[in-house]
């Protein structure tokens, strides 16, 4: 018998829709509701700047913000990965 958390269904979700934001904005509520801000800020921010165009006055500020939410919390996230992933690979949730 296999339990599903709410986390498992919304990774699931994401995973179903790769294309689609939705999924992974519901999953950033989630975080931010369970105590992860700064992944909940980070994921929210890939998704801005993935949709958004490199010339808009926003994006830099949002791509730097990434950028250093990722570098603080990198190992953090990444623990309990397959090895195997290409880490390159999970920086886009």
């Amino acid at each position: 018998l296999r339990v599903t958390t709410d986390r498992d269904a919304l990774l699931a979700a994401i995973a179903a829709d790769p294309d689609s934001d939705l999924p992974r904005l519901v999953f950033a509520d989630f975080l931010d509701d369970h105590g992860d801000p700064d992944r909940a800020e980070f994921i929210r921010l890939q998704c801005r700047t993935a949709r958004s165009d490199p010339t808009d006055p926003g994006w830099l500020p949002a791509k730097l913000r990434e950028q250093q939410l990722y570098w603080r919390h990198r190992d953090a996230w990444l623990a309990g990965q397959p090895d195997h992933w290409p880490h390159g690979q999970l920086t886009y949730w």
